[in-house]
């Protein structure tokens, strides 16, 4: 079943056409969940969009998310999708927070 929400978000970012997504494997960091995307949209209207038409995807696979965070601001959108977590950043958050680049560190403080 993950497998299968895993694939299906991965076909929506790429058909909704989030820009530079990234997967991340969460899995040996946190309890949290296995996985994150991080995608960024060219606008406010496209990141919501991103996360509007990914949410109606997973009902219509009777996968729905547990919940969306950010949606009306549109700068950070948080998708919870039980398992796997998917982030839909304009731009200028992306480069301020640089998720991949934490979770990175946080992968290589584990190892030590």
């Amino acid at each position: 079943m993950a497998s299968n929400i895993k694939a299906l978000i991965e076909k929506e970012l790429d058909e909704l056409q989030g820009l530079d997504t990234v997967y991340i494997d969460i899995s040996k960091q946190t309890t949290i969940a296995d996985g994150m995307w991080v995608t960024t949209g060219r606008s406010r209207r496209h990141t919501q969009a991103i996360a509007e038409n990914l949410m109606q995807k997973l009902k219509d696979n009777n996968t729905p998310a547990l919940s969306i965070t950010g949606y009306d601001n549109g700068e950070w959108i948080l998708v919870d999708c039980d398992t796997y977590l998917v982030h839909i950043l304009l731009p200028t958050m992306r480069e301020f927070y640089r998720l991949e680049d934490l979770w990175q560190a946080v992968a290589n403080e584990r190892r030590t």
